[in-house]
């Protein structure tokens, strides 16, 4: 029986090359309904609680950290991850206010949300032990107050061989940008007030590991009621494409070995 080798490696190498494109294919972002839970919380592409994915969500804003009265556990997480919330409260700020009747012609139904001031931060401390230097997608999520205060600042920080710095991820803007209304709160001078959801995809390169994200006020403060944050680690390209080609080697070699026995 004749074997051509050359042709077996041409087919060979084809197969792997459109394996490997198709498998990146199905790892970048899909599109979804924008439309959020009860919550107002939006989701991401990929599903919660799966491994190497994490969610941090504050919300009611209750669980103190009891060592730091300005650090606040997120009061809901999925994965084997923590997360913290350290806060400043700005020249002005009101800070933690509880809601009731008395806000209610002004902030709606929201309770517990923050009047972080001018100058205030909200620095977000995540701890995932499976991040490594992959890469990740990171999904922030933020419900803040408009009319009244100013927009918050999102910047997020990354860790490099260099230390802790700013760090320049890339803002997927395929359709993951949303910011709307969620619930009119009416009218504050000529200008309309409401709770306004503001949620981004980014992406952390290979290379860099996340290290917090920071939230920041305007020259007339914000009020935020709400933080999501959902991660999720890149895979690693080379592994991916390292055992499609090892699967493919046996496969030929095995191949080969029957050809020359025949």
């Amino acid at each position: 029986m004749y074997y051509d080798s050359k042709g077996y490696l041409t087919g060979l190498l084809i197969a792997v090359l459109c394996v490997f494109i198709t498998s990146m294919a199905s790892a970048a972002p899909m599109m979804y309904d924008a439309a959020p839970d009860e919550n107002d919380v939006f989701y991401p592409y990929w599903n919660r609680g799966l491994p190497a994915t994490a969610t941090y969500f504050w919300n009611n804003w209750s669980a103190q950290d009891e060592e730091n009265q300005n650090s606040y556990f997120a009061d809901d997480v999925i994965g084997n991850v923590n997360g913290r919330a350290i806060l400043n409260i700005g020249y002005g700020g009101a800070g933690l206010i509880g809601g009731g009747e008395w806000t209610q012609p002004a902030f709606g139904s929201a309770t517990n949300f923050w009047d972080m001031g001018t100058g205030g931060n909200l620095s977000l401390i995540l701890d995932d032990p499976a991040a490594g230097t992959n890469g990740m997608d990171i999904w922030i999520q933020v419900k803040y107050h408009v009319g009244i205060a100013s927009i918050p600042t999102i910047n997020v920080r990354s860790v490099s061989g260099d230390g802790v710095a700013e760090s320049s991820p890339t803002l997927i803007s395929n359709g993951w940008y949303y910011q709307d209304f969620v619930e009119s709160t009416g009218v504050y001078g000529d200008q309309p007030t409401g709770w306004m959801v503001y949620q981004t995809l980014w992406r952390l390169d290979p290379g860099q590991t996340l290290a917090g994200i920071d939230i920041s006020t305007g020259d007339t403060g914000a009020i935020i009621d709400q933080i999501v944050i959902d991660t999720q680690i890149l895979p690693e390209s080379s592994t991916v494409f390292l055992a499609i080609l090892g699967a493919g080697g046996l496969a030929l070699l095995r191949k080969a070995r029957l050809a020359l026995s025949s």
